[in-house]
């Protein structure tokens, strides 16, 4: 359905600021200094990135971005204050895939002003498979002050099935007070045996290989499951790892649903059976 004139209006209404904003930022003219922590969110697809990077982004102190390499390479997620939140400017594209030191120069990590002590954004696994950015990933890997906070899920079951209910409800991220879509009528999911043991495994491999890519650079790696058990403790000492002041953040979004697999898979009894006995047989066990 195309928007609707009040919808245009108001996308024109936050787009033309931010659009000056960052013309701005590119050509050198706002005021302030580069002397705060440069950080990146790194974690799989499901494994709290959204709510680490939005929550991250309720501190006064922080600046964070989203995906600002995205699936749909027309766009790029910018969530710091005074930016359009989905941009599409031919500009600003053209600079991340041409131009990376410059992207990161002039918009990315810019001067600031304002008590900013961190500027980060988001990366996914998946964005690593990208040839396109492999430039701007390199310049990334080879900033060794770069800090990094990388996320893992350890329940890869649970992942998975988190992933399906995104996908058929065409919703990756629930903000707290936002309407989680298709709850009621929310059909069951089914896996083959095949497809689970190839993505166990390549998510445990994934894991090795993001540790290994960022082995020099100060990292705090910090698992799902820990941060939700424990979301203040896990919250103050990731503000800490950015030197910024600790204080209180409320979670930036809600999980999509609270029920457990062996409720939303309709052959959960056949691959509980197929896995017992192997080292994925905890992700039917109930055990992350």
């Amino acid at each position: 359905m195309p928007p609707t004139l009040t919808e245009r209006i108001l996308h024109h209404r936050r787009e033309v600021p931010a659009r000056i904003a960052r013309r701005l930022r590119s050509a050198g003219l706002v005021p302030g200094n580069r002397d705060y922590t440069r950080f990146v969110v790194v974690g799989p697809a499901r494994s709290g990135t959204n709510l680490m990077i939005i929550t991250l982004g309720r501190h006064p102190a922080i600046l964070c971005d989203g995906e600002l390499y995205h699936a749909n390479p027309r766009i790029a997620e910018f969530l710091r204050p005074g930016c359009s939140r989905v941009v599409r400017d031919p500009e600003t594209i053209r600079l991340r895939d041409e131009e990376p030191a410059e992207f990161f120069r002039r918009l990315v990590f810019p001067p600031v002003s304002g008590g900013i002590r961190a500027v980060g954004f988001k990366l996914l696994h998946g964005h690593f498979r990208r040839k396109r950015w492999a430039a701007s990933f390199e310049l990334l890997r080879a900033d060794r002050n770069l800090k990094v906070i990388l996320l893992s899920r350890r329940h890869s079951l649970e992942k998975l099935v988190s992933v399906r209910l995104a996908k058929s409800r065409r919703q990756w991220r629930v903000e707290e007070g936002k309407e989680v879509r298709g709850t009621g009528d929310q059909p069951l999911v089914r896996f083959e045996t095949d497809f689970l043991e190839e993505r166990f495994q390549s998510f445990e491999d994934a894991d090795f290989r993001m540790r290994e890519m960022w082995a020099g650079h100060p990292v705090h790696e910090i698992a799902y499951e820990d941060l939700i058990d424990d979301f203040e403790g896990g919250m103050n000492s990731i503000q800490e790892f950015l030197d910024v002041p600790v204080r209180p953040l409320a979670a930036g979004t809600q999980k999509m649903t609270l029920q457990r697999p062996s409720e939303l898979i309709e052959n959960f009894g056949e691959l509980k059976d197929h896995f017992a006995g192997t080292k994925w047989s905890r992700f039917f066990d109930g055990a992350p």
